[in-house]
């Protein structure tokens, strides 16, 4: 009868066991992740459109997907290289002004707990500026501007763990080009986004 009991009881630990080990898979090396962040585009400025006249753009918004890898692993810190696709909008009365940064770089992640860590990056590259304007004189035709720019960035974030797999993230980045594009004075374009990581 002991036996028998005893038998069940090792019987049930096993059971639940595999069903623990199925719900929580054993930890292994995550060197890679994919980041999706969005957010507002602050700030406003007097700039010059196509036709030579001085408007005003306000920002609206902007978008980043990134993929990064470790690269080296220090005692304090993980070294990751990242590939960042970054999109921004601004806006004035007849002009949007659009920029698409592709700016490969590197990050420095230091984690300060086990769910929380702070990271800092920098990348250069180019952006391509357009400049969509409506012409009034021509029935609201549209009339599109590029323009290429070589482009260097750099910022920092916070990622918080939420499971094994996926993180918050939060980041302010700083993207640097030549001076009057896209919809800005000067030559500083800082964005803020928020969104989430997913890690393997």
């Amino acid at each position: 009868m002991v036996r028998s009991a005893r038998t069940k009881v090792l019987l049930i630990s096993a059971l639940a066991a595999r069903a623990a080990l199925g719900q929580h898979p054993p930890a292994g090396p995550q060197n890679s992740d994919i980041s999706i962040l969005a957010g507002p585009v602050f700030g406003s400025s007097q700039v010059t459109d196509s036709t030579g006249a001085t408007v005003k753009a306000s920002g609206t918004w902007s978008f980043q997907s990134s993929f990064a890898h470790t690269i080296h692993s220090y005692s304090f810190a993980d070294l990751w290289f990242e590939f960042a696709s970054t999109a921004e909008n601004r806006e004035s009365t007849n002009t949007s002004f659009s920029a698409f940064y592709e700016t490969p770089g590197l990050r420095l992640s230091v984690p300060v707990g086990s769910r929380v860590s702070f990271y800092g990056a920098v990348g250069g590259g180019y952006v391509r500026f357009d400049a969509d304007q409506e012409n009034v004189n021509s029935g609201g035709h549209t009339q599109r501007l590029t323009n290429y720019h070589g482009a260097f960035d750099f910022g920092g974030g916070m990622d918080f763990r939420l499971t094994r797999l996926l993180s918050l993230r939060g980041e302010i980045r700083d993207f640097v080009t030549g001076s009057g594009l896209g919809g800005v004075n000067g030559r500083h374009h800082p964005i803020i986004g928020f969104g989430m990581a997913a890690h393997f």
